[in-house]
Formats: C-alpha cells, sequence, structure tokens
C-alpha cells in the first residue's frame, strides 16, 4: 500500500511483531467470547472466514503517542532510609504507548498505517520514529514539537505486578503552525484509507479543530471513523461513526450511573446522541462487550480466560474493530472479532498485540458453541449486572 503526498509515494510494510508471553498468569474473565443480542439477527457464527475476510486495508490513526517503558527485576528487601520496597533492576525496555500501541495492533494484523502525531525533541521521540521504521510504519507525518517533550510513562515491576508507574509528559494543546501542517497533511492521505482511528489520551495533540475537520473530511469520503475516547466531554466527537469507552468513561460521560443492563442502555443511548455517531461500542472487562445503535443493542459475553495483564486491551480492540470494518466486515463481526483479538493479548505481560495468524489458531482451539444468544438468557445464568 502507498500514500501520497507532495507528488512523492511513501511505501508502508507489514510486518509481524511477536512478543514474550510470560509464565505467571493468573484467571481472570475477559473480553473473549460469544455474542448475543436482544432482537434475533439469526445465526452469526465467529468462524475462520471471518478472520479470513481481514485485509492488509489502509489505517488513518491519529492521536497522542507515548513510549512505554518497562523496568522489570526483584524486591528482596525494604529500603532502610524509607519503608519502601527496593527493587534489583534486572531488565529495561521500551515499547510504542498510547496511539502507538494502536498502531502496532494494526500491523500485527496485516494493516497499513498512516500515523499522524507529535513527538518532542528529545531521544525519547527519536527512539519512538526509529521504532516506528523497524515495524514498517513511515513517520513522515509524525511532527517534532521542541517545547514539549515526548510523553514517557514508566513501570517498575516485580513478578509481573507494577510497583509505582512514573509519567514523564506535558499535557497542553499544539502549536497553531503545527496543527495547521497536520490538517493539511491529513486532508491529502484521507481520500486513500479506509479508516480512521481516532486514540485520544487526552495530552492535548487532538484539539477540537483536527477532530472537528478530521470527522468532516471522513465522512465526506465514506470512510468510517472510531475513537477511543477520553475525559468528560464525548460532544467532541460529534461526527464520528463510533466511539468505544469502556465502562467507566460511559458512566462519567453520560453521567449515568450504569449498575445493569438497563442503565448501560440508558447511558448508551445519550452517548449516542452526544457524539451523533451510528454507535457506541463500551468494552466491560469481565462482562465483555455492548454495541448500542439506535436500533438495537447487543452484548458479547465472554469466557474465562488465562491473562497476565489488562493493559492496552482497549487498543486492541479499537485496531481490531478498524481494520474489521475496513475490511467490509458488519460492526457486529468486528465486534465479535475484538473481543477474541482482546482475550489473547491480556495474556500477555504490558501492552501487546496480535497476528491474525493466532487468532485462528486461538478459534481452532476453541471447542465451545459460539451462536448468538438471547440477552435474557444469559441474564440468567449469569450475573445479573454489568
Amino acid at each position: 500500500m502507498k500514500f501520497y503526498q507532495l507528488k512523492a509515494v511513501f511505501p508502508i510494510k507489514q510486518y509481524k511483531i511477536f512478543l514474550e508471553v510470560w509464565e505467571i498468569k493468573f484467571t481472570l474473565i475477559v473480553y473473549h467470547g460469544l455474542m448475543n443480542q436482544r432482537n434475533n439477527l439469526g445465526d452469526l457464527d465467529l468462524n475462520e472466514n471471518l478472520i479470513n475476510k481481514m485485509k492488509p486495508a489502509p489505517i488513518l490513526v491519529v492521536g497522542d503517542v507515548m513510549v512505554d517503558e518497562y523496568v522489570v527485576g526483584e524486591v528482596e528487601r525494604i529500603s532502610p532510609e524509607s519503608p519502601v520496597p527496593v527493587l534489583l533492576a534486572k531488565d529495561r525496555h521500551r515499547r510504542l504507548g498510547g496511539a502507538g500501541n494502536v498502531v502496532r495492533n494494526v500491523v500485527s494484523m496485516g494493516g497499513n498505517v498512516a500515523l499522524f502525531a507529535t513527538i518532542g525533541g528529545d531521544a525519547a521521540g527519536e527512539w519512538f520514529k526509529k521504532h516506528c521504521g523497524e515495524i514498517g510504519v513511515d513517520t513522515f507525518w509524525l511532527k517534532t514539537e521542541r517545547s514539549r517533550p515526548t510523553t514517557i510513562k514508566t513501570r517498575i515491576v516485580a513478578r509481573n505486578q507494577q510497583i509505582v508507574r512514573i509519567d514523564e509528559e506535558y499535557v497542553g494543546q499544539i502549536a497553531s503552525e503545527i496543527e495547521k501542517k497536520v490538517l493539511d497533511d491529513i486532508r491529502s492521505v484521507t481520500p486513500q484509507v479506509k479508516a480512521v482511528i481516532v486514540s485520544d489520551y487526552g495530552k492535548g495533540f487532538l484539539s477540537d479543530l483536527i477532530l472537528n475537520n478530521l470527522f468532516a473530511m471522513a465522512h465526506s469520503e465514506g470512510v468510517p471513523s472510531l475513537v477511543d475516547p477520553k475525559g468528560f466531554d464525548f460532544t467532541r466527537y460529534r461526527g464520528a461513526t463510533y466511539v468505544t469507552p469502556n465502562i467507566r468513561e460511559a458512566s462519567l460521560a453520560s453521567g449515568v450511573e450504569i449498575k445493569n443492563a438497563n442503565t448501560l442502555e440508558k447511558a448508551g443511548r445519550i452517548l449516542l446522541e452526544q457524539t451523533q455517531s451510528e454507535g457506541v461500542v463500551v468494552t466491560r472487562g469481565k462482562d465483555g462487550i455492548t454495541l448500542i445503535t439506535r436500533n438495537k443493542i447487543q452484548d458479547f459475553p465472554v469466557k474465562p480466560v488465562e491473562i497476565v495483564d489488562v493493559t492496552g486491551a482497549g487498543d486492541t480492540v479499537i485496531a481490531t474493530l478498524a481494520l474489521a470494518v475496513a475490511s467490509g466486515l458488519s460492526i457486529e463481526e468486528a465486534a465479535q472479532m475484538a473481543n477474541l483479538a482482546a482475550s489473547l493479548v491480556v495474556a500477555r505481560f504490558g501492552a501487546a498485540s496480535v497476528t491474525l495468524e493466532e487468532m485462528l489458531n486461538s478459534l481452532r482451539n476453541w471447542p465451545l458453541g459460539r451462536k448468538i444468544i438471547a440477552r435474557d438468557e444469559v441474564e440468567r445464568t449469569s450475573c445479573q449486572e454489568c
């Protein structure tokens, strides 16, 4: 796939990312599951055919990028200086974080990415650019803003458990001249992509001007736009095709305390009005995913899996949704795919990604039935609340 900008050609390669699977595991109920819905749409199975329909589609990713850093070691004593653990560091590594983790997930599933973001004029920014190149992502549209450092999240880890996280960041709107350049670049690339992902981590890159123009351009080109939101004001995302809040974000933005299926639906209806989107995809942790549109509400329940870390599962969800929709799958089919993908990444330490081959292998090893079931049946046989 080639994106064209200023009469030049910028190829975006495809690479698979293989991540280390850690041995220490904890059992938790997570995203992997069956799909069910209130109204009967007939049989819709999660099967290999859906995965085989996934294509190396071009995806525009825009948002806040950062560097995820991990300092891993062992704690064997308490400091004599203060009652805090002393970590004997044994390993230190970095990964693309924030919108960068969304990029990793799209690429690992075979997609092509045009990334729009800013980094600082620092060593972390240079590392980010270099690592993008290593996984085949062109950094032509990545802007350097020297007045703001590259965001770094450093996690101190012992025995697969975070002890503390250290954030180095600047939160504030980007400079107006960079904002204009970003909009000009997005305008030239949008007609060439099949989907747009907005990854908002609240660091300031996604100004109202960028969001409004981005959604308008995507709509005019018939390109679906998906938003992983942040904050209380979802009217900022008015014009997006789908928004993907977690249960807490949906509750805060809607003003509804989500305690059960009815309050979840009420919150979803409010968010639909705020965003004027086609659907709200609520990620619900152990209860899976719920898709709320103006005509229906559908649940994607879960099955027990062994997990290590839920960090970055939301990035995997939106990356899978976008690539599936860009490949021609329905949003219902895309939600099933997202459930499956998320169930795999949470079995790995830190923000991780998954390949289509891994998804196929997981599906082949899953002997349980996968047909749609009614929500009332789920509620009779499982928990009553979200």
